[in-house]
């Protein structure tokens, strides 16, 4: 939510391109915000995306990570900006997320993030093979069966 929605101070349009930016982030992150506040959290949970809220009110946004393109960061930063005048235009948020596309960011993007999946899947499967190499039964958190294979 955009700082301004939760400090219940006048707000436009420009309150979405915030939630835009938000929107980007969970899908290039593959992650929602709302299942990284609430993860583990107990009791009153309205209470917690509340508090949650004023945080980002008071200037923190998720981490963007170092991996993704440059040009990704620097807008999903912009679209995030505490200001809501400096946040750039839905329109303009379009436009250069199509340049992007048509750049071929994204394929690069996801061709760097298929890599890293691949790496941590050979990971996982040589650890589940050492760890039965050495009699101790290995549970892989999201385990597809592929280790029995080995």
């Amino acid at each position: 939510m955009a700082p301004e929605v939760t400090l219940s101070l006048p707000y436009n349009e420009q309150a979405d391109v915030f939630s835009l930016g938000t929107v980007i982030w969970e899908l290039l992150s593959r992650k929602t915000i709302g299942a990284a506040v609430l993860s583990g959290a107990t009791g009153d949970l309205s209470r917690v995306a509340e508090l949650y809220a004023h945080r980002v009110a008071r200037g923190f946004r998720p981490p963007l990570p170092l991996s993704w393109p440059e040009e990704v960061r620097t807008l999903v930063t912009e679209c995030w900006d505490a200001r809501p005048a400096v946040r750039p235009r839905a329109g303009e948020v379009g436009k250069r997320l199509q340049a992007l596309l048509t750049k071929g960011t994204f394929a690069e993007f996801d061709a760097v993030r298929e890599k890293e999946e691949d790496e941590a899947v050979w990971a996982a499967m040589a650890e589940a093979k050492s760890a039965r190499e050495r009699g101790v039964v290995a549970e892989i958190a999201g385990c597809l069966g592929c280790c029995s294979v080995m």
